[in-house]
């Protein structure tokens, strides 16, 4: 049973699509549907899909999704619009976590054989290997979206997996405790910046370090600093930026 739906473009003009089932899937058991969109008339899209239909009918569904693109090349697309909404260091980020974590898992993939299972399958994976297991899901299903809106999927499958929950336990906490300097360590490390001065004859060093250590400021905050942000008579800084990595390392 076909659906007929007239929509809005970007531009403001106005055009029909329309939805149908194509059979199920052999290799997954799964129903098989499909979207196509930008009919000028209702009657053009009844006919688009009476031939669509004929199609499946005499060559089987496989036929008429061999032009459906991978998770990659939609990933590709999505990106070209997200790069102008976002500052060059988000997008470094962003980039970088659909490098080492959605894209070896999803990019090979027709876009619309991705599964519901296979997403909780790599939610799963991600969440023994990073804490940022969610931010990855949440990226990756982006994709998705914008898959949807051109037509190519019908369902995220993103949303529909369940989010595995951390439980935090007391080793955790005693190994975060690492992270940290004792005082102790703190001005020993602080000696050895001392010594390293001395030995280069530079001071930056160890205004760097004793800036970071007394403060709580981050480096790029810290990097971020001019003259005019500090206030000699009241002992006070004004911290209202900070250095950041864009693409290819740029600061």
């Amino acid at each position: 049973m076909a659906t007929y739906t007239k929509y809005t473009k970007a531009n403001g003009s106005t055009a029909w699509k329309f939805q149908t089932y194509l059979g199920i899937d052999p290799e997954t058991g799964d129903p098989r549907r499909t979207t196509r969109r930008g009919f000028r008339t209702k009657k053009e899209a009844q006919l688009a899909e009476a031939r669509l239909k004929l199609e499946v009918q005499n060559n089987g569904f496989e036929s008429v999704l061999q032009n459906i693109p991978t998770y990659h090349e939609v990933y590709l697309k999505w990106l070209e619009v997200y790069k102008n909404n976002v500052q060059e260091s988000t997008l470094h980020k962003t980039m970088k976590i659909f490098e080492n974590h959605i894209l070896p898992s999803y990019g090979k993939l027709r876009i619309d054989r991705i599964s519901v299972s296979m997403c909780q399958k790599n939610i799963h994976q991600w969440f023994k290997k990073t804490k940022n297991y969610k931010v990855i899901n949440r990226y990756s299903g982006k994709v998705f979206t914008y898959a949807i809106s051109n037509g190519l999927i019908n369902d995220n499958p993103t949303l529909k997996v369940n989010i595995p929950v951390a439980v935090a336990k007391i080793e955790d906490h005693k190994d975060d405790l690492g992270a940290f300097y004792t005082r102790e360590e703190l001005n020993h490390f602080l000696s050895c910046v001392n010594l390293e001065a001395d030995r280069t004859k530079t001071l930056k060093w160890i205004a760097f370090f004793h800036l970071l250590a007394y403060t709580g400021l981050r480096k790029g905050e810290a990097l971020a600093l001019n003259w005019s942000d500090i206030d000699f008579d009241n002992s006070t800084l004004i911290v209202s930026k900070a250095v950041t990595r864009g693409l290819s390392n740029r600061q």
